[in-house]
């Protein structure tokens, strides 16, 4: 299977309902074919857009359903 960069962009639209791409970015996880892969520093970004307190619950939640998502890899930070 072939694997895909998700990047804040994509993640902060999939989990904001009046982002302008909120809507391309539904079709395209509905219709993607892949493994996705990600940093815990793109998610660093994803929860710094999010930090509002109305929002923190949301995207916990969200966070926490990529990290049990078997399609979903997330590269941890290194030293390097």
């Amino acid at each position: 299977m072939r694997e895909v960069f998700a990047d804040t962009h994509y993640l902060l639209a999939l989990l904001v309902p009046n982002d302008e791409a909120h809507q391309a970015a539904l079709s395209a996880v509905r219709n993607l074919d892949a493994h996705c892969v990600t940093t815990a520093w793109v998610l660093t970004e994803v929860a710094d857009a999010m930090a509002d307190p109305d929002n923190r619950d949301e995207c916990a939640r969200f966070i926490l359903a990529l990290r049990r998502n078997p399609r979903f890899a997330i590269v941890p930070p290194t030293a390097e």
